[in-house]
C-alpha cells in the first residue's frame, strides 16, 4: 500500500491513530502520533506493510475523544 504525507494511518496490530510526516523510498515512513496525558508528540520509523489506512472517522474521533477524558 503506498501512503502520503497527512495521511491517517495506523499499525495494522492497533494503537493509536498517526500522521504520515515523511517518507523514504518505497517501504518505509515516519508518522507522529501525541499522548495527551503528558502532551508528547513521538515519532518513528514504520514499514508501509505494517499500516493500514486509518480510515473510519468516527473510530478517529472516539479515541481523539477517550484520551483527552484521561486527561
Amino acid at each position: 500500500m503506498s501512503f502520503e504525507i497527512g495521511d491517517l494511518v495506523r499499525l495494522k496490530s492497533g494503537g493509536p491513530v498517526m500522521t504520515v510526516e515523511a517518507l523514504a523510498g518505497e517501504d518505509m515512513l515516519s508518522a507522529t502520533w501525541f499522548v495527551p496525558s503528558d502532551l508528547n508528540k513521538l515519532n518513528a520509523w514504520f514499514s508501509a506493510k505494517s499500516l493500514s489506512p486509518a480510515t473510519n472517522k468516527d473510530e478517529i474521533w472516539q479515541q481523539i475523544m477517550s484520551e483527552t477524558r484521561e486527561n
